[in-house]
């Protein structure tokens, strides 16, 4: 214990006094000026340029709701009693942005304090146990109050102990963010390849018109797009062509942003398919079960469950951000999973849920250090049956409306419920399998970058985790460095 930092009162660390923020509209217009609510507190540890509502606000609301780069936002009350006290710090945006009444926000005075210090003390175990004091239990929901939030203490080293320590934290943070905006990226970059060779039909579309075939009138406003294309296309490789005229290099083919490989696997011309309109001739109209296997899981009882052992995989642990959590699991005995082999799962594995609120929501299997995951009842397991990977599977789910057909196709009264085949029911334009199995060749390796940075993530957490409590306590001290530091009345441990 004598290694701990000084402790100070948390309210003797405020640069102007905490406050709430405003109602919440009733009506949300969609315009004016960006505003948290509780639920941009529990998606968003750190707030940065992030996607909120927007209200209309009145001078006098502009002048006293609006937060500031370094302000701390703690949630008042929530239906979880973990969730009470939850705190996330706003670190800035390209215009103003407001908050919420179920919010408490606190300025900190920054010659004292590192707010992101605070932020990670309040994210510690330490910090949660500092909070859970003063989370009361009301009529279904837990809550705190701003006056005992000041009334916490925290731990105060000097200024440069406090940076150093919010330095290595937040480039571990920094660097997970990172690998997150990637993935984002590369799925963008894979959806927008499926749209247009699936979705679009843009490589038919140019065949077509290089043919001078006919185009169905509900993708002439298309063709006339992708004419534009080409012109601009074959105007550019004519000029490379041209430069390159000695050494062989450029092609002067309007279509040179498409390999002829992959060119030639599409039509040049458009036939009717009932129930599916247009589509590129030798494509069909099928529905999910075309391309893909379903597995609902294994029936485990509740007596099962323990806490070590197998993992298995719940409905619970789909995020709404194509991944599974790995860590809020319940387990099984290797006995009891021995009984269950076939429902093992694999990294890269697509898992959707079939019943409740989440029915339709699918995420991506990823696992630290190959752990074994086991599929739980009411969760499916969705495998391609085309070669090279998930993929085309994965992209086919994630296109717009499919997941709205699995919700609408869901039955029960007291909550949605589908089941492996009304999964696999859902009608898509199929095409020609050697085109999915070129789109698993195209996409696989980025596919796999998804899962590798995914795993990095788990490695990245697991250090600032185990670093977090360490630092913010002063249990591990950083070497220091001579410097002159403003000194706090600080009440020791």
């Amino acid at each position: 214990m004598g290694n701990e930092w000084p402790k100070i009162t948390f309210g003797e660390l405020y640069s102007v006094p905490s406050r709430n923020g405003l109602t919440k509209p009733k009506k949300i217009r969609g315009e004016g000026f960006k505003f948290i609510n509780m639920g941009e507190i529990f998606a968003f540890d750190r707030m940065l340029n992030i996607p909120c509502d927007r209200v209309p606000l009145s001078d006098k609301e502009k002048s006293s709701s609006l937060v500031e780069s370094g302000d701390l936002l703690f949630a008042r009350q929530s239906l979880t009693l973990d969730g009470a006290g939850k705190c996330s710090i706003f670190l800035g945006d390209d215009e103003p942005v407001a908050f919420e009444s179920h919010l408490i926000r606190v300025r900190l005075n920054h010659e004292l304090i590192d707010p992101q210090f605070a932020y990670y003390f309040f994210n510690s175990p330490l910090g949660k146990g500092e909070m859970w004091t003063i989370v009361e239990q009301g009529a279904g929901q837990a809550g705190i109050r701003g006056s005992d939030l000041m009334n916490l203490n925290i731990p105060c080293p000097g200024l440069n102990d406090q940076k150093r320590t919010v330095e290595i934290l937040s480039s571990l943070d920094n660097k997970i963010q990172l690998n997150r905006q990637t993935n984002q990226t590369l799925e963008k970059m894979a959806q927008a390849l499926f749209k247009s060779w699936f979705v679009d039909f843009d490589p038919v579309i140019d065949n077509a018109l290089e043919a001078g075939n006919p185009i169905p009138p509900e993708l002439e406003a298309r063709a006339k797009q992708r004419a534009e294309v080409l012109a601009q296309a074959q105007t550019e490789a004519g000029k490379l062509s041209q430069e390159n005229a000695n050494t062989g290099e450029g092609d002067n083919n309007p279509l040179a942003y498409l390999s002829p490989e992959i060119r030639k696997l599409f039509p040049s011309e458009f036939e009717e398919a009932e129930g599916a309109g247009w589509v590129p001739k030798g494509w069909k109209a099928g529905d999910l079960s075309f391309i893909a296997t379903a597995l609902g899981g294994f029936a485990f009882k509740s007596k099962d469950f323990l806490d070590e052992g197998k993992a298995v995989i719940k409905i619970k642990n789909i995020n709404a951000s194509r991944g599974v959590d790995i860590y809020d699991v319940n387990r099984v005995s290797d006995e009891v999973a021995s009984a269950a082999g076939g429902f093992l799962l694999s990294d890269g594995d697509l898992v959707m849920a079939m019943t409740g609120a989440t029915v339709g929501k699918f995420g991506v299997i990823v696992s630290e250090d190959g752990e074994s995951y086991y599929l739980n009842q009411r969760v499916c397991k969705l495998s391609a049956r085309s070669k090279g990977g998930n993929a085309f599977l994965y992209s086919a789910l994630n296109n717009p409306g499919i997941e709205e057909a699995v919700v609408s196709s869901a039955q029960g009264s007291a909550q949605p419920n589908i089941s492996a085949s009304g999964i696999l029911s859902i009608s898509m334009v199929v095409p020609p399998e050697n085109l999915i199995e070129m789109f698993n060749f195209e996409l696989s390796s980025l596919y796999q970058k998804r899962i590798n940075l995914t795993r990095q993530n788990y490695k990245l957490a697991n250090l600032r985790d185990t670093l977090l409590p360490k630092l913010i306590s002063g249990e591990l001290r950083l070497p220091s460095t001579a410097n002159t530091e403003p000194s706090l009345k600080a009440t020791t441990p």
